[in-house]
C-alpha cells in the first residue's frame, strides 16, 4: 500500500482468504463469492477489514440460571396445582376446607379467577421460559406479578378472605412471601435479559 494516499500503480483483487491477486491496469476489483465492487483497492482493503471484525458471541449461561429456574419451577408448580385443583373442585384436595371456605371460593368473580390463574400459571410458565433462556420470561413474570397483586387485593381488601380462611397473621405473611418471590423472579429475569442471557 502506498504512503500518503497515493494510488498504487496496480489495483489488487482480494480473494476469500485475503490474498491479493495483481490485475495490472485495472482500478476495479472482484471479491470472490459473487460480490463485485467498482471501488479502488484502498476501499477494498477497508471493506475486507470490516468483514474480518468478529461478532460478539452470545452471553454464556451462568450456573445460577439453572438453579433459580429449577427451584422456582417447583415452587410455582404448587401454586398452579392449588389453582387447578380448586377450580376443578377436586373432592380429595378440598376435603380439609370448611363449607364456609368452599362457598368463599365459589363466590370469586371472573376477574379474580383470571387474576389468580395468571398469577399462578404465569409464574410456572415464566420458570419454564427461564430454563429455556427466553427473554419472554420477563414479560410473563410481569403479568404473573400483576395477577398476584389483584389476588391479594381481592382476598385482603375487597373481601373478608382473611377472616373466612382463618389464616390470621400467618396467612398475610405467607402471601407477602409469595409476592416477594414473584418480585424477585421478575427482577432476576429482567437482569438476565439485559445481560443477553435470555434471548
Amino acid at each position: 500500500m502506498a504512503v500518503g494516499g497515493t494510488r498504487p500503480p496496480d489495483a489488487f483483487c482480494f480473494t476469500a482468504v485475503n490474498q491479493p491477486v495483481r490485475r495490472p491496469g485495472s482500478t476495479r476489483c472482484a471479491i470472490r463469492g459473487g460480490l463485485t465492487c467498482g471501488i479502488d483497492s484502498f476501499a477494498a482493503v477497508s471493506l475486507l477489514g470490516a468483514m474480518d471484525v468478529p461478532t460478539t458471541p452470545d452471553a454464556k449461561t451462568p450456573w445460577h440460571v439453572w438453579v433459580v429456574g429449577a427451584v422456582s419451577l417447583l415452587w410455582n408448580a404448587m401454586g398452579a396445582l392449588d389453582f387447578t385443583m380448586t377450580q376443578l373442585k377436586n373432592d380429595a384436595y378440598l376435603k380439609p376446607f370448611t363449607p364456609e371456605q368452599l362457598a368463599y371460593f365459589a363466590s370469586f368473580p371472573l376477574w379474580m379467577v383470571i387474576a389468580w390463574g395468571v398469577g399462578t400459571w404465569g409464574s410456572l410458565v415464566g420458570s419454564l421460559l427461564l430454563l429455556a433462556r427466553r427473554g419472554a420470561a420477563y414479560l410473563v413474570f410481569l403479568a404473573s406479578f400483576v395477577g398476584m397483586i389483584l389476588t391479594f387485593l381481592h382476598n385482603y381488601v375487597l373481601t373478608d378472605g382473611l377472616k373466612v380462611m382463618k389464616g390470621g397473621a400467618g396467612a398475610i405473611v405467607f402471601s407477602a412471601v409469595i409476592m416477594l418471590i414473584g418480585l424477585l423472579l421478575l427482577a432476576y429475569s429482567r437482569a438476565m435479559r439485559g445481560r443477553g442471557v435470555l434471548r
